[in-house]
């Protein structure tokens, strides 16, 4: 869903992208994405139109739960049953890739109809182009401090709060390793005080994580968390970390090795792997239960449904990292230009390609 559909990517027999966000769809897209190769087995080849606009739609405004996109989605569905088209997709781009063809494109797959197949994009695109300033994130979305500030102001009396600290999503690629906002955390003296403590999962350290197996659970040593991968957008965290408990080669986080480590009052998921930091589970496996934090702070951008049924509250920090929300902040090379919303309104030229 969140693809960017380069020009050689047309060149397959088929697309099929997924119609929910969070992506809860995946079994059913699985079956269609089969029935497809089946077809081009069987020597049906689908015929393409491919239409798009220039206005990449990041994941986190992408939730299909809410507007505009659950109509865009239910216009895409209705239409592409009424016309009989056998695949009808639309891909929103990746505004992270600083790529040339990045925008959101509509792809359908019709056999023996070049006409349908040439129209149904054009249609479905006037009418997302239509509703670009519509497009919003369903948490709030708050800078990084006041984020704070409204964490402290809620575990008052309802929690737990859910913060995503989305400049560092390892889930949208990346590094897991920004220190900027656990930074803050500790240094906040409310924050990093709390019984039980705030518990901030996950980040990418495969050194740390090593020395935290050879000292063993209870023990204490001296750490350097963080900016082992991305050395740019932060620095590492120069901290005494205590062992709270290991779990070695999960098969949850493939097969890395986790620790669980109190650093400055905060409780610290620490991976050995690049891992996605969605799931509960990973707490649970370390012996933290998330349900009784009053503020967790996870490295990822909208909430999956996992994590999503724990907060009472949630909000998404506008923290840094290569998966900065602030588009402005990101420095683009490539990019066609000029591109919805970093370039401001504009009379976009529609046409198929």
């Amino acid at each position: 869903m969140h693809a960017t559909l380069t020009r050689r990517m047309r060149k397959v027999d088929g697309f099929v992208g997924y119609k929910c966000a969070p992506h809860t769809d995946t079994y059913e897209t699985g079956i269609h994405a089969a029935l497809m190769v089946i077809r081009t087995l069987e020597s049906v080849r689908d015929l393409h139109g491919h239409g798009e606009d220039p206005m990449p739609i990041a994941g986190e405004q992408s939730e299909t739960s809410v507007e505009p996109m659950r109509s865009l989605i239910q216009e895409l569905e209705e239409t592409g049953e009424e016309e009989g088209v056998f695949a009808r997709s639309d891909t929103l781009g990746f505004l992270w890739a600083d790529a040339r063809e990045n925008a959101v494109h509509a792809v359908v797959g019709d056999p023996g109809r070049p006409k349908e197949a040439d129209s149904l994009p054009g249609n479905w695109r006037l009418y997302s182009w239509g509703r670009r300033a519509r497009v919003r994130v369903l948490q709030r979305d708050q800078d990084a401090r006041e984020a704070i500030r409204a964490t402290k102001e809620s575990i008052a009396g309802v929690y737990p709060v859910v913060i995503s600290d989305s400049g560092d999503n390892p889930t949208a690629g990346g590094s897991g390793d920004v220190t900027n906002f656990l930074r803050l955390v500790m240094d906040d003296p409310v924050l990093s005080t709390l019984s039980p403590p705030l518990l901030y999962q996950g980040f990418y350290d495969p050194p740390v994580v090593a020395q935290a197996f050879h000292e063993g659970v209870g023990s204490s040593f001296h750490c350097s968390l963080g900016a082992k991968f991305d050395k740019e957008k932060s620095s590492p965290i120069e901290t005494d970390a205590k062992v709270i408990s290991l779990k070695g080669k999960w098969e949850g986080a493939n097969n890395a090795d986790l620790a669980l480590l109190e650093m400055g009052g905060v409780h610290v998921v620490v991976a050995s792997k690049h891992v996605g930091s969605y799931d509960p589970e990973m707490m649970r496996i370390l012996g933290a239960e998330p349900t009784g934090c009053k503020a967790i702070v996870v490295k990822l951008g909208y909430l999956e449904p996992e994590i999503r049924s724990i907060a009472k509250r949630s909000m998404m920090a506008l923290t840094t990292g290569s998966t900065d929300e602030l588009f402005t902040r990101l420095p683009y090379r490539e990019l066609s230009r000029p591109i919805y919303p970093l370039d401001g309104e504009f009379d976009a030229v529609l046409e198929l390609i």
